[in-house]
Formats: C-alpha cells, sequence, structure tokens
C-alpha cells in the first residue's frame, strides 16, 4: 500500500466520536487501532458521556468519507475494558450500556456486564440453571471468570445481540407458580440497518430519576481503557486515501471545534489533503481548561493546573500523531475564557464584563491582571510540556491580543477598566483614568493614558515570551494579529487601533515571527485592503517576508464567491514570499470540500513597485502551460496567452491574470496587481493642475484642487485612495439591470435588450456594451444597496470599431441626494479614446452617494452614443489642505 492507505472498517477506533454536556469534559485517545481510551472529568451528577460510531461519516472531507454501511449482522467485536475514577463500573448502578440506534430511529440498550465474558456467574443465571434443571450462562457456553466491573472483557456477536436488563425474570407460570420464565423485555436487537452505536459512561453519583443537579465540589477524573480491540467478519468499508504530497498551503485548526475527534483521524486526515510543515492549533476558549462549581453562579476555572483531563490526553496525542510525520504545532492561546473568574475580566466604565456574541460567552481577560498573568504562564509551560515531550520544540502564539470595546451595548464603551488596570494607572500616573463611555470618544488629552494601554499589552506579550524561553530557550513565541479591527481606521475606532497595537513592543526582532490575517476583509470582497493588510508587518513592524506567516479565510456559509477570495488570498501570501500561508480552518474546509488550489507564482511579489519597470516570470508546479492576460479580461483558452517563459515586461500600473491548464482544464483565475510608485498629474485645459497622486508609507493619496471663475486655488483636498492596488472596481458583476444585493444599472434608453445597462456594468468583454436607443445625448446610473464615496471612475469604450466616435465627448458625473442630482465633476472635449483603453476621471466634489450617473451632452459624432465598461474608486471623504 502507498504510505498512509490503511483499512477503514466498522468500528475502527479512530473513528469513534464522543459527545457530552457541557458542564463535563471528554475526549477518546488512540493509541493504534487496537489500544485506546476515553478520559475526562466529571463536574455533576448530571454529567453524561457517550461514545459512539456512525454508519454515516458526516465528521470527514467529501474526499475522504467512509461509505455508508449499518449491516452488523456476521461481524464479531471483542476488547478488554479497565475503568478506573470516578465512572461506573459495569456492573453497577445505573449499568453502563451499549445503545444501538437503527435507521428508524428505535434505540435497543443492551447491558454491556451481560456480554462480559470472563464475569462471575450471576445469581439469576444460578437460579435460572436450577429451577430449570440447565446448565445456563450467558452468553452462553461462556466459562465463568474473575472480572469485575471494572475490569473484564467482552465479546459481542452481533447475530446474537439483545437488548434488555437479563434474558429471565421471576414471574407466575401457567399453573400460577412463582418461576423463572423468558423476559418479555428481553429484545433480540436488528442489526442490518443500524444507524449508530453508543457506549454512554456516566459518573458514580448518577442517578436517572434525581431532578436537580447536584455540583460536585471537586473536578473528578474518569479513564476507560480499551485494549485488545478487534472487529471480525462482515467489517471492511473502503481503502483509506493513501497521503498526499505536501502542499504549499497549511492548515489552522481549533480544539473547540474537534475535541469530539479522535487526534489519530485528524492528523492523518491533514496528511491525506496535503496538509503538512506546520499546523496553527487554537486552543480555544470553553474546553481546554479544568473547572468546577464555584457555589453561587455557575462553573468557574480551576486556577492551580492549566488543563483537565481529557484536553492533556487529547492534545499530546494530537501533537504526537503530527510530530511523527515531521509537523510542527503551533499552539495558539487567546485572552478569550468562558469560565475565568470574575476578577480577571476586562470592565467598561460602569462595571460590565467584557465578552464576545459566540455562546457561551467568553470574556476578554485583563492583561494587567496579575492572576491571569500567573495563570498564562503555567498555560504556555503546560503547552510547551507537551510539545517537547513529543519531540517538538514549542511554538507558541497569542493570538489577537485586545482590549475590548463593547460593540453591542449603546456607545460602544471600551473595556479598560478592571480594578487592576485601574490600581497600576492610579499608581503610576497619580490619577484616576479617564472615562471613555465610548470607544469613538475624543481622545485629544488622553493619548498617554492610550499609550500606556497599549504598552500593558504589549508588555503582556514579552512577559509570556521571555517565562518561554527562560524554560525552553529553543521555544519561539509570536503574536497573531487581526488588521481590519485593528490597523485600519475605517474599522477600528482610533482609540482601539492605539491599544491594540503595541508597536514597540511588538517590532522586529522581539518576537520570533509575526503573524497576521485580515478574513473581514475577504468576506466583505475588499481584496484590496487585504493587499494592503499583507504589507502591515513589514512597514510598521519591519519583519521581512521569511518571518511573517498568513492566515487565509474564514468562511462558514459555503460562500463560493469569498472562497474564491480566500483562493486568491492564499496565492497572494505566497507569493509575498511569506513562510507559511495558512487557510482557516479544517472544520470549515471540511464543509465546503475545499481542496488546495492551483497556485502560480511570479518571480516578482505583487504590490508596490519601487521601480520604473520590471520583468515577470509565471510557474505553477504540475502545470502543462499558464495563460495570462493584462487587459483586465479573464484568461482562457480563447481569450488567454500562452505563457511561454519569455519574461513579461511591465511598466505601468497593471493587473495581471493568470490560469493555470493541465489536461485541457483551466484552473480559476488569479491576479497580481503591480502599482508603481510615482506620482500622476492632471492639468485642466488652461493648464492648471486639476489632481495629482501619490504614495506614501505605502498608501495612495489623491491631491486635488479647485478654482474659482478667476482661476485662483480656493480649495486642496486630500483623498486617500482605499483601492490603491489597481484601483479595482467596487461596482459587483451585474448579469441583469438589478441584483439580488439590489444593485441597479439604469439608462435613460438602450437600443433593444442586447445593450442593456447593466451591459456596462458586467465586468464582460467590452463588446457586451450600453448604447443608447439612436440618440447622442442620454444618461448611464448605477445605484449601490448602500452610500458609497466614489473618488475617480474609469470609462472604457465599447470593443467596436464605432466606438471612438460612439464614445462620450462631454458629460457630467453626477450623484443623487435623494431629491435632486448633484453634479460633482465635468469632463469636456475627450476625443483620444482607444479601444481597449480605459479613461480615468476623478470626482473634484466627492461625497457619500448611493446612487451617481454620467449624463452625457456629446459624443465624437456618432449617431449614438456607447459605453463599454465603467468602473468606480472609492475612497474616503477627504479633508482640506
Amino acid at each position: 500500500m502507498a504510505q498512509g492507505e490503511e483499512r477503514a472498517y466498522k468500528l475502527k477506533p479512530k473513528y469513534l466520536v464522543n459527545n457530552f454536556n457541557f458542564d463535563m469534559m471528554s475526549a477518546t485517545v488512540t493509541e493504534d487501532e487496537h489500544h485506546f481510551s476515553t478520559v475526562g472529568n466529571f463536574r455533576t451528577s448530571k454529567d453524561f458521556n457517550v461514545m459512539y460510531w456512525e454508519a454515516e461519516d458526516v465528521h470527514s472531507h467529501p474526499t475522504l468519507k467512509y461509505p455508508t454501511d449499518g449491516d452488523f449482522s456476521d461481524l464479531v467485536l471483542e476488547y478488554n475494558y479497565t475503568i478506573s475514577g470516578d465512572a461506573t463500573p459495569l456492573n453497577g448502578v445505573p449499568s453502563p450500556t451499549l445503545t444501538v440506534v437503527t435507521t428508524d430511529d428505535k434505540a435497543y440498550y443492551i447491558r454491556l456486564w451481560n456480554y462480559v465474558t470472563d464475569r462471575p456467574m450471576e445469581g439469576w443465571e444460578k437460579e435460572v440453571s436450577d429451577s430449570l434443571n440447565i446448565d445456563y450462562s450467558f452468553p452462553v457456553g461462556r466459562e465463568e471468570g474473575t472480572a469485575s466491573g471494572t475490569e473484564g472483557a467482552i465479546r459481542i456477536d452481533f447475530n446474537n445481540l439483545y437488548a434488555g436488563w437479563v434474558p429471565f425474570i421471576q414471574g407466575k407460570d401457567r399453573a400460577g407458580e412463582v418461576s423463572w420464565i423468558p423476559n418479555p423485555d428481553w429484545v433480540k436487537v436488528p442489526v442490518t440497518s443500524i444507524k449508530r452505536l453508543e457506549w454512554a459512561f456516566v459518573p458514580q453519583e448518577y442517578d436517572y430519576n434525581e431532578a436537580e443537579i447536584r455540583y460536585f465540589t471537586e473536578s473528578k477524573p474518569f479513564k476507560i481503557d480499551f485494549s485488545d480491540w478487534n472487529v471480525y467478519g462482515n467489517a471492511f468499508l473502503m481503502n483509506e486515501k493513501p497521503y498526499a504530497p505536501e502542499g504549499k498551503v497549511r492548515i489552522s485548526d481549533g480544539y473547540d471545534d474537534t475535541y469530539n475527534l479522535t487526534p489519530e483521524r485528524i492528523a492523518g486526515d491533514y496528511a491525506r489533503l496535503g496538509f503538512g510543515n506546520t499546523v496553527d492549533f487554537y486552543v480555544g476558549a470553553s474546553h481546554f481548561y479544568d473547572k468546577v462549581y464555584n457555589g453561587t453562579t455557575g462553573m468557574e476555572l480551576i486556577t492551580d493546573h492549566p488543563f483537565n483531563e481529557a484536553f492533556k490526553s487529547w492534545y499530546t496525542s494530537y501533537v504526537k500523531f503530527l510530530s511523527a510525520r515531521q509537523t510542527k504545532v503551533i499552539s495558539s492561546i487567546s485572552m478569550e475564557n468562558v469560565d475565568a473568574p470574575a476578577s480577571w475580566w476586562q470592565r467598561t466604565w460602569d462595571g460590565k464584563g467584557a465578552e464576545t456574541l459566540w455562546s457561551p460567552a467568553p470574556k476578554l481577560l485583563s492583561f494587567s491582571n496579575t492572576a491571569v498573568q500567573s495563570y498564562y504562564k503555567k498555560y504556555i509551560l503546560g503547552l510547551s510540556k507537551i510539545h517537547t515531550d513529543s519531540g517538538m520544540p514549542p511554538i507558541i502564539q497569542l493570538g489577537e491580543p485586545w482590549w475590548w470595546y463593547m460593540d453591542s451595548l449603546p456607545g460602544s464603551p471600551p473595556t479598560f477598566y478592571d480594578d487592576s488596570t485601574k490600581y497600576l494607572y492610579q499608581q503610576k500616573f497619580g490619577k484616576p483614568m479617564h472615562q471613555f463611555k465610548s470607544a469613538y470618544d475624543s481622545i485629544s488629552g488622553h493619548e498617554e493614558m492610550l499609550s500606556w494601554l497599549s504598552e500593558q499589552n504589549g508588555k503582556f506579550s514579552l512577559l509570556l515570551r521571555d517565562t518561554l524561553k527562560a524554560v525552553y530557550p529553543q521555544g519561539q513565541f509570536t503574536v497573531l494579529l487581526f488588521i481590519p479591527t485593528v490597523v485600519d481606521p475605517e474599522l477600528a475606532p482610533k482609540m482601539m487601533g492605539i491599544v491594540n497595537f503595541p508597536i514597540e513592543q511588538w517590532k522586529s526582532p522581539n518576537l520570533d515571527f509575526f503573524m497576521i490575517e485580515d478574513y473581514d476583509y475577504l468576506i466583505a470582497n475588499n481584496m484590496e485592503k487585504h493587499r494592503q493588510a499583507l504589507t502591515v508587518a513589514q512597514r510598521k513592524l519591519g519583519y521581512g517576508p521569511g518571518q511573517i506567516h498568513y492566515l487565509s479565510g474564514a468562511d462558514s456559509t459555503n460562500n463560493n464567491a469569498i472562497w474564491k477570495n480566500i483562493d486568491q488570498a492564499i496565492n497572494d501570501g505566497i507569493n509575498m514570499r511569506f513562510s507559511g500561508v495558512y487557510v482557516w480552518a479544517y472544520p470549515q474546509v471540511k464543509t465546503k470540500g475545499w481542496v488546495q488550489p492551483v497556485i502560480i507564482e511570479s518571480s516578482v511579489p505583487p504590490g508596490l513597485q519601487k521601480s520604473g519597470s520590471i520583468q515577470i516570470q509565471l510557474s505553477s508546479a504540475g502545470a502543462d502551460s499558464i495563460i495570462y492576460t493584462l487587459d483586465g479580461r479573464e484568461p482562457t483558452l480563447s481569450t488567454g496567452q500562452a505563457y511561454t517563459g519569455t519574461p513579461i515586461a511591465i511598466s505601468k500600473d497593471t493587473r495581471v491574470k493568470a490560469a493555470a491548464v493541465k489536461n485541457g482544464v483551466t484552473s480559476s483565475t488569479v491576479q497580481f496587481d503591480y502599482l508603481f510608485d510615482r506620482k500622476q498629474y492632471q492639468y485642466d485645459a488652461t493648464n492648471r493642475l486639476q489632481w495629482f497622486t501619490l504614495f506614501q508609507d505605502d498608501q495612495k493619496y489623491r491631491i486635488s484642487y479647485v478654482y474659482d471663475k478667476e482661476g485662483n486655488q480656493t480649495r486642496k483636498i486630500v483623498n486617500k485612495i482605499f483601492n490603491m492596488w489597481g484601483d479595482q472596481n467596487i461596482i459587483p458583476v451585474m448579469l441583469e439591470d438589478k441584483s439580488p444585493d439590489g444593485s441597479t444599472a439604469s439608462a435613460s434608453s438602450n437600443f433593444g435588450a442586447d445593450y442593456l445597462p447593466y451591459k456596462a456594468f458586467d465586468h464582460l468583454d467590452l463588446e457586451q456594451a450600453w448604447i443608447s436607443n439612436g440618440t447622442v445625448e442620454g444618461w448611464l446610473a448605477f445605484k449601490f444597496p448602500s452610500s458609497k464615496n466614489v473618488i475617480s471612475y474609469k470609462i472604457y469604450p465599447r470593443n467596436e470599431n464605432t466606438a471612438i466616435n460612439a464614445s462620450p465627448k462631454s458629460w457630467t458625473f453626477e450623484g443623487y441626494d435623494g431629491t435632486q442630482w448633484v453634479v460633482l465633476s465635468q469632463e469636456s472635449n475627450v476625443t483620444d479614446w482607444t479601444i481597449r483603453e480605459a479613461k480615468t476621471f476623478n470626482v473634484s466634489q466627492s461625497g457619500s452617494y448611493a446612487e451617481y450617473r454620467i449624463k452625457i451632452t456629446e459624443n465624437n459624432g456618432y449617431w449614438y452614443t456607447s459605453i463599454g465598461e465603467v468602473e468606480m474608486t472609492q475612497g474616503d471623504s477627504g479633508h482640506d489642505q
């Protein structure tokens, strides 16, 4: 067999699944296909743990699922068990059961103690033997032994499987005498259509009839060891897929999403999908720690040790299986915890605890609290020991460390005001902290306080770094920065951008490497901001590409457009030469059925170029060929240009679109945006400077000028251009005049059904155009679902011989304010059109409007007017200078 190719069969241990109520914790962990354990902690009298096998595989990636087969006839399962801790023994009350659920959702409860082959003779067996004058035992023919409720051997022959407590009960016979008679509840289990098999484990204090939950005063560990697990007969399902060659994309995962599956299964599936090198694994916010009832409000984290028994066993196994395949693990932790003590929480000015909107809601913890600091030291050292015990150097990531703000509350108050933070500030500055009641309050006069809060954030990172390296000098420590809500001034309140971006503590070389993520941009289809986000760690913190890791994703809605953006973002990260590029996260990958995309690499990383021209070379591993375009069209076998290996010369702002071809099939398109660091100027007919663009700190700005009738400059306006990388169009692809999201294309008229207004917004070949109905004058409009601040726009002429004469010559660009059209800019005597080349026009008086139109008063001499395509660029509202 190929590496990793194994048999999948019914009841194979690695495919077992674990489920339980939230108060307790459990995990099923395999050593190999014959030895495994279920281990955990009971905390209430109602805790109920189920280890189960499902006939239908609902947990694997679609390409890895085993086939559904619920026929268990002619199948035998044998295993030994050892029960320790607080779990109920097999001969206890209530007696642990195996529940068989059939496809018609009927449940059959099998008392497992009956199938312990080496157990002592029970009283009912002896009495039945004496009463009926036979030598009776169950199962028939077994030999009496010394097994106990905590240790013994089980044999289940599915052809002879019965539900019920015992096969005989005492009752009256036909003569009315008390005798042993067949138990009417003793039922042979139908096994040809099994849906699920469930092994149940409960604490010794469990009482099904008890109405109230009794909370334990301690977290009680338990363990059920299964050994010599063997399945015989009708068991085979399939040969498992062999391990795939390691791809360029790495995987992210998280314990709160995968604790119910075995580590062996997860680690093997990574390898079968080509995920290797390093896994970024989020330890989570709700399942890794131990907890106990605090006597009043509910469960609370136990602070003297970092992990519960289930997590410790599960994660040790997970790291071990990955280490065996030479795959490293980044242990990712966060400042979020569902059951942290109330004194640890960040708080608003009026004392409300900081929490997210997840359920159950994690609380955000204070960087200043010494008890938090002490626990987190134990936390990272505990993770590091698990790494090193498996021969793997520890890598710890502090993920998204931030002071929170509660945008679910009126005013969106920040949560700076826990007792520890207020005390430290008072001690240092001799005055109380200023109370921000809204994250959008003015920060004027309070910059020192915000800078100090930023320092507390950063010092916490360095505290963990130093703790790690004092014990494990070879260990690595990093931070994961979520760029949209920290660095982006359009999304993050100004004060939050200060307190959550401690540049001094995070800058190179303070951390071993740096990690970034930006999935909000991918979800919002703001790919221009995504590309700017990729440069933050270099520009702001001084890390080189080889010191940066990038997380792409995530989407839980199976939205094809978002996954297309994720693929593009992955290609971008690889072409930025980042040390690692990951997809977040494995549960979403499975749900989507996502596989690693075809990667196309360029010899020159995309982005802002400092030289006047470049030459790029393209490559794609395993592809037969590459096709590309430079004019905005999608590359296809008919429209794309074949890449021959000759470098592609680029000397102006260019979007290269490329696709790989394998066996005649074209991959999804990826793009490379190259933008040149040069100023661009535009003058009016009297040679006055209308506007120019420049770059500052890798950000593109437009400086424009306004003049009065006498030619005197009256305003100088500075606009930040959001979509600096190639001026990406904010108009969505239109397939008809009105799209499902509410976007609408309209016009004063159109020349039949082939030239409807939306044809100018369909992102297709420019032959697909809007044409007026035999008139020169007219208008073409586009309405967004919400207001946009358009600061420039492009017009492409129609791709046809008459297009030059039919293209607009004079027009106004207007925005609709709800009652009337407002002229935002005006163009006249535009005659130098070229087919397939766009002209860009800046908006003189930009503002926020949902609907825009081009109102044409003159064209270049044809009997109708046409426009091939219109694109719009969004920016901020600008400011006078």
